[in-house]
């Protein structure tokens, strides 16, 4: 997946609704440029531009929503994408945003190749 696509992902696993979204579709099919608007989680439209990015920081509070079983699958994808064997903290805090997005998508079975 390339970054646009993970982004997305993300945003969608937390409640946004994309362009392609029946929900999006109903209220937008007929304006200018229908490709860009998204549905926040409250329901409210807004645009592409709006949408969460998941950076290093959004990743950390993205984290936080995992559950406790969720959290050792995803320190365990950490390792795997980070390919590093060292002891547990050291995994987790070397892991920069592009690891945490993989890892976090691969925890809910959205990665895709």
């Amino acid at each position: 997946m390339n970054n646009k696509e993970q982004q997305i992902a993300i945003a969608e696993s937390q409640g946004w609704k994309g362009p392609d979204h029946p929900d999006v579709k109903k209220h937008v099919a007929t304006w200018t440029k229908p490709e860009i608007w998204y549905m926040k989680p409250n329901g409210l439209l807004t645009w592409l531009s709006d949408v969460p990015v998941y950076d290093l920081n959004g990743m950390h509070k993205i984290e936080e929503t995992l559950t406790g079983e969720q959290c050792r699958e995803y320190e365990s994808w950490i390792r795997y994408v980070t390919g590093n064997t060292e002891a547990w903290a050291y995994r987790s805090i070397t892991a920069n945003a592009a690891h945490r997005r993989e890892a976090f998508l691969r925890t809910l079975g959205l990665w895709k190749k």
